[in-house]
């Protein structure tokens, strides 16, 4: 309802005439399904419920939130609960088709840097088992700061269908509307270093002209590299310039003909 409305009704007062017209706007026509309970459950009663859900209510989508919760009140091992507990989630999915979020929470850090602080998540830190991470077609992991930064950063830790990992976005969360907006991941000095020495080694042609190396044939899409010492094989570390932002590259790629070995 908040973020339909994009205001945050879970703060302050409001009317119920106002709650009632914004829930038969939003949540009143959904096909939404809440098991009401908190702390732990017998696993067989949600995976009953869950399979209530899906075969008798048609539910496509189940959210399961949060697994370390699910199983903190039962007796016994934690780490072969969570085993025989993904194995049957895992079960329950392939039977009934369903797409199924769960939510895992994670170990401490060894170190001083923790998760609190934006410490970078890896598939060693799933709580309770690697079964989490080995059962699941996808983990994606949220990091954020909470004392200095409002962005989240999202990583996608496993990805089975294509393999493709790695930091994908960061998400802004507005307090006022309750709502997330998506935009792409800071670089890092490192990261765009490297993605201009990659750059860097696309071009084959070029010359040196008055201590400066001039990468690329094509003025619109050319690199100068100005080394110190100026030499062709310290191009990896040099600082890219586009030929459209300083007319004497452009001028000077025109008649490239050295070749340089990057």
């Amino acid at each position: 309802m908040s973020v339909a409305e994009g205001k945050p009704f879970h703060i302050g007062e409001h009317s119920r005439t106002e709650l009632t017209d914004v829930y038969s706007r939003t949540l009143g026509h959904w096909p939404l399904y809440l098991f009401d309970g908190f702390g732990s459950f017998d696993p067989d009663v949600i995976y009953n419920r869950v399979e209530y859900l899906a075969q008798g209510l048609d539910v496509k989508i189940v959210f399961l939130d949060h697994l370390s919760i699910l199983l903190s009140g039962l007796d016994g091992d934690e780490r072969r609960m969570v085993d025989v507990t993904m194995t049957r989630l895992r079960s329950l999915v392939e039977r009934t088709g369903i797409t199924l979020f769960l939510v895992s929470h994670l170990r401490r850090t060894s170190g001083d840097h923790n998760h609190e602080e934006g410490a970078r998540v890896n598939l060693g830190q799933l709580r309770g088992s690697a079964a989490i991470g080995q059962l699941s077609d996808a983990v994606i992991a949220l990091e954020r700061d909470q004392q200095n930064n409002t962005n989240t950063t999202v990583r996608v830790l496993k990805n089975r269908y294509t393999g493709e990992v790695g930091v994908c976005c960061e998400l802004t969360y507005d307090l006022n509307t309750c709502r997330f907006s998506e935009h792409e991941p800071e670089k890092s000095s490192t990261q765009q270093r490297t993605s201009e020495e990659t750059r860097a080694l696309q071009f084959s042609t070029g010359e040196i002209k008055n201590g400066v190396i001039y990468l690329g044939a094509d003025p619109d899409n050319c690199m100068a590299i100005r080394p110190n010492p100026p030499t062709p094989e310290m191009v990896q570390r040099a600082q890219p310039f586009r030929a459209d932002t300083l007319q004497s590259i452009e001028a000077a790629i025109k008649n490239c003909s050295t070749i340089i070995d990057v």
